[in-house]
């Protein structure tokens, strides 16, 4: 029987469609009413969501708590914190606990209940934790889900569902106890015929197995990849207008989430209209955003920066006339407070010598940052309560679109924020503050608006298991890479296959996870499409590598047959070959190409900058960079002055003067720290300087800047300067920190000044080979060229002025507290250098990104690198999923 069938015959009786998902079922209930089907009580529901209606009025009368999936891995992360110090030999120390590993502790025990485990295993203290989560649910008054569909069993309310019409999908999957409850509402539910048909190899949750359908072999399925998962979803596009697709028939379907926005994007870009099944996350809108700064804010110790976000993003309702939320962040530097919680309070007191507007923005600042500090919990805090004063914060400060303004994504997700935090009001916990932070997000994020059915004006895009019923012809399925839908076996950290085996053969195991997607990928083709299209992206443009096709998608390919169109692919031949010199602007762009071809594609092409970490770090006053431009700044001072005035008591007043200067702009926030990096300063000039001294040279210019606007006493303004290697021409910027002149012998020498350590620079600068006189050093793998732009740009600037032109480059000297690297420019050096900086500039961008592998234990390369977390090799993804336990 059909659900068309089945809602006439029972046209006027109260119906329940018990469905895989609820997603589902409204998907065919609107294709039952877009084909003139009525859906009179007809009610589709998941059997977990029926279990819960049972027993609804059992839950109201004893106050239950029901416990979610964010809740219950938020008890066992208290409880693994509270076990670990109460247990000496507790299996999870310190080091182990994390969100990831709760979480998958309370699915572990989520699927041993379901299964009806009672004696839960001794292995990584699994038996422990289970008798603490026990004990908590009854501290708390508490069931989660396994807990609602036994009691579903007992209650007396299971009889007036009895009596109800039940039809139950065909593909139907249950756990044991869902299963003993599908049971218990008796022998009389109808069985629908499901759009998508019955294969082989079902999952061994599937309820029915009575009948095995035969899909076509014949079907005519296109594959494609394109470059990009932005030309993927042009593809898509385009093959719609060339086939001139009514939208209301056409389906895209996604492996993977992250697809929603771009697919959004580009169909809006496109004039077409497309709706979501799942709709958009709310991670973009105003409100969310608010909601993460201030959390961080907390999290951070109070950090001004954190929340510096808010007053630049359009976020901030400011109720003051002529006044914007900028000035209002520039008021706020004024007051000079910068972190820690209890400094804010100084905000309390306004000056009286203030201007009327000034006056007006200090008062803002206080209330704001009163209601906010009072939102924030800093210790063990009754949860509902600071819900409620999160509301009231949004509610106040975060801007409210009005109801014809064309930004109805804003006003929308603010609305889903504020609905979430009132039903979140209803979770009687104490918590400490970061589960409260976490516990938050984590709700908020999976929060999606605009979730619609099928639109008969519009495309429509859903997760590729619920394709299938959508009813529509054509069906255009993408995201099958194979890092969307992996074939890795990953066993879970928590408990291995061979001990599930040894509990009970019902269990999950880990190489059914990849069978499973593959069985769902199939069922959703076996729906009666007229076309359909099945594609992947070739290369990640975020991770910049290529990507392959999933093993899912070859053996599709291989059953079905497949068309491939070589329309769009030759467009990008060209493109795709970008050399190192398209990218080398400057030497300190030379230096990362030497050291990855990968992170030079990140920062010079794809302009990402590295994540601002917000960090607290009282044993430091200045960063490495900050404290390298401060050294460069008092040096260039000091060597301008003439010969007579470069003393100790000059060289003191001038770091003196520039270190206060400096810590007006970034406060220190221990005194003994400042006064310490000040000597280390101290300490580095000295030894710069005394070198200066005795090395026989005349200081020539400091900050000999090209391509910048800047200008010297000798050679004034400099435009950008031309450097030729080999075949290939640089437009190069840059600015030599000091040039020493031997005007007897006609050299110069370049000074480089370098604050960093000496050892770790001269590993990404050459390889010595041998000892002491035989001692030789190998360039031919260096990843520093400074020295070489530097000579190339120097020996044509000095062609600008006639006493100069006859004068010899001669060497280059990078200066360290602790000594020096010095380089002679010899015709053998030069030799060499330049192979070297030819075969860089010539490299393959994309070709040679294949060969990079990510590796966290290369300290020169790898491991201290600002993109890491984007820049993983497959290898190391595996043993991050696998986890270490």
């Amino acid at each position: 029987m059909t659900i068309g069938e089945f809602a006439r015959e029972y046209i006027l009786d109260e119906k329940i469609f018990i469905v895989p998902t609820r997603r589902i079922g409204l998907l065919m209930v609107n294709e039952m009413a877009i084909s003139g089907g009525s859906a009179l009580n007809l009610n589709p529901i998941t059997i977990k969501r029926l279990s819960e209606d049972i027993c609804q009025r059992y839950i109201v009368e004893n106050n239950i708590l029901i416990i979610d999936d964010i809740l219950g891995k938020s008890i066992i992360l208290d409880l693994l914190k509270t076990l670990a110090g109460d247990k000496k030999d507790f299996f999870f120390t310190e080091n182990l606990i994390d969100d990831r590993t709760a979480e998958e502790i309370y699915n572990v025990i989520i699927e041993l209940k379901s299964k009806h485990i009672v004696e839960f295993p001794g292995e990584k203290d699994l038996d422990l934790i289970y008798e603490a989560y026990r004990a908590k649910l009854i501290d708390l008054n508490a069931m989660d889900s396994v807990d609602i569909t036994m009691k579903a069993l007992e209650v007396e309310a299971i009889e007036d569902f009895k009596n109800k019409r039940i039809a139950v999908a065909g593909n139907i999957e249950f756990k044991d106890a869902e299963r003993e409850l599908f049971q218990a509402l008796g022998s009389e539910i109808v069985k629908i015929r499901m759009p998508v048909k019955n294969l082989a190899d079902s999952p061994k949750e599937y309820f029915f197995r009575d009948k095995i359908d035969v899909l076509e072999g014949d079907r005519r399925i296109k594959f494609f990849s394109e470059y990009g998962v932005r030309n993927e979803i042009g593809y898509i596009i385009a093959d719609i207008l060339k086939k001139e697709l009514p939208l209301d028939q056409v389906v895209v379907a996604y492996t993977d989430k992250k697809y929603v926005e771009p697919i959004n994007l580009e169909f809006q870009k496109a004039g077409l209209g497309i709706s979501f099944a799942e709709g958009l996350d709310i991670l973009s809108s105003r409100t969310y955003r608010f909601v993460k700064n201030i959390f961080d804010f907390a999290k951070e110790y109070y950090n001004i920066n954190s929340i510096k976000p808010i007053f630049f993003n359009g976020s901030l309702n400011i109720d003051i006339d002529s006044v914007t939320s900028q000035s209002i962040y520039e008021e706020l530097m004024r007051c000079k407070v910068f972190y820690g919680r209890e400094n804010y309070g100084k905000l309390n007191a306004i000056p009286s010598d203030l201007d009327q507007e000034s006056r007006l923005k200090r008062e803002w600042i206080r209330d704001f940052f009163k209601d906010l500090i009072d939102a924030l919990p800093e210790k063990e805090v009754d949860f509902k309560v600071y819900i409620r004063k999160l509301g009231i914060l949004i509610k106040k400060y975060v801007k409210n679109p009005k109801n014809n303004d064309h930004n109805s994504y804003d006003k929308d997700s603010r609305d889903a924020i504020l609905e979430s935090l009132r039903r979140m009001e209803e979770i009687p916990f104490n918590i400490n503050s970061h589960e409260y932070f976490q516990i938050v997000l984590s709700y908020l994020e999976e929060i999606n608006i605009y979730r619609k059915g099928a639109n008969p004006c519009k495309v429509f895009a859903c997760k590729f298991s619920n394709a299938g019923y959508t009813g529509r012809e054509h069906l255009y399925m993408i995201g099958l890479d194979s890092d969307s839908l992996a074939n890795k076996i990953v066993e879970s950290p928590i408990l291995l296959d061979k001990l599930r085996r040894e509990i009970s053969l019902s269990l999950s195991f880990s190489k059914e996870s990849y069978r499973y997607k593959k069985y769902k990928i199939k069922e959703a083709l076996s729906a009666d499409f007229k076309s359909i299209s099945i594609g992947y992206s070739n290369f990640d443009m975020k991770d910049v590598k290529a990507k392959t096709a999933s093993k899912i998608y070859t053996e599709l390919k291989e059953e079905y047959g497949f068309i491939e169109e070589k329309e769009n692919q030759e467009e990008f031949e060209g493109d795709k070959i970008l050399r190192g010199k398209d990218l080398v602007s400057s030497a300190s762009a030379l230096d990362t190409l030497g050291q990855c071809s990968r992170k030079l594609y990140f920062k010079n092409r794809l302009g990402l900058k590295e994540k601002e970490e917000i960090e607290i770090d009282l044993d430091r006053w200045l960063d490495p960079l900050e404290k390298g431009n401060l050294v460069h700044e008092i040096l260039n001072i000091f060597f301008d002055l003439a010969q007579e005035k470069r003393t100790e008591a000059m060289l003191l007043s001038i770091i003196e003067e520039r270190s206060k200067e400096a810590q007006r702009e970034i406060p220190y926030i221990l005194e003994e720290v400042y006064l310490k990096e000040q000597e280390e300063i101290r300490d580095f000039c000295r030894a710069i300087i005394k070198r200066e001294r005795t090395n026989g040279l005349e200081v020539f210019l400091n900050e000999l800047a090209f391509g910048s606007g800047k200008k010297n006493k000798v050679f004034g303004t400099l435009k950008r300067q031309r450097v030729n290697v080999g075949s290939s021409i640089l437009s190069i910027s840059g600015s030599i920190d000091r040039i020493d002149i031997d005007r007897s012998s006609k050299t110069l020498k370049i000074i480089d000044y370098k604050t960093g350590n000496l050892k770790n620079f001269e590993k990404r600068l050459r390889r010595s080979i041998g000892r002491g006189k035989d001692k030789v050093f190998d360039y031919s793998q260096g990843q520093k060229f400074q020295y070489y732009i530097y000579k190339r740009a120097l020996e044509d600037i000095i062609q600008l002025k006639e006493e100069y032109r006859d004068y010899e480059v001669e060497s280059f000297s990078y200066e360290f507290r602790d000594g020096t690297i010095d380089l002679k420019f010899t015709a053998d050096f030069i030799d060499e250098i330049e192979a070297r900086i030819e075969s860089l500039l010539e490299l393959d961008i994309f070709e040679n990104d294949k060969r990079i592998i990510y590796d966290g234990e290369d300290v020169l390369t790898c491991k201290y690198c600002e993109f890491k977390n984007i820049c993983r090799s497959e290898n190391k993804a595996i043993e991050d999923e696998e986890g270490d336990y």
